[in-house]
């Protein structure tokens, strides 16, 4: 990352990004990451890509771009919904719905409401053992 020369920092941290391994949510919320090789042999019947998390227009292109290469395996269903209905409509702008169409995935418009999602994850949070 380039930042400016004036920038003063309490501490610098150097991550090796190669000695990371990919990880992969596991059910049932966004704090339960796994390393991906715990699902090596799992099938995958669902699929979510969108809303807050990773429904930017830039997650929709990196999605249509591999859809233009690869599809979606057998009995695995691909739900897209973009982060907000400005980046629904970008995408329908670009292209990017025909293609996610045309791959047989599933788009809808987001639904998504800053604080009732964040008061039900909030309640889930407390309820964990």
């Amino acid at each position: 990352m380039v930042t400016p020369d004036d920038v003063r920092y309490d501490d610098k941290l150097n991550i090796d990004l190669f000695d990371l391994s990919p990880e992969i949510e596991a059910p049932y919320l966004p704090a339960n990451v796994r390393d991906v090789a715990e699902y090596a042999e799992t099938k995958i019947g669902l699929t979510y890509l969108g809303n807050y998390a990773n429904g930017t227009i830039g997650d929709l292109r990196e999605a249509a771009e591999i859809l233009r290469r690869q599809q979606v395996a057998d009995g695995t269903k691909l739900i897209i919904v973009p982060a907000m209905g400005k980046v629904y409509q970008q995408a329908m702008g670009n292209g990017l719905l025909k293609i996610f169409v045309d791959s047989d995935t599933v788009v809808k418009q987001s639904t998504w409401v800053f604080v009732p999602v964040c008061f039900l994850v909030c309640l889930v949070k407390e309820r964990q053992p």
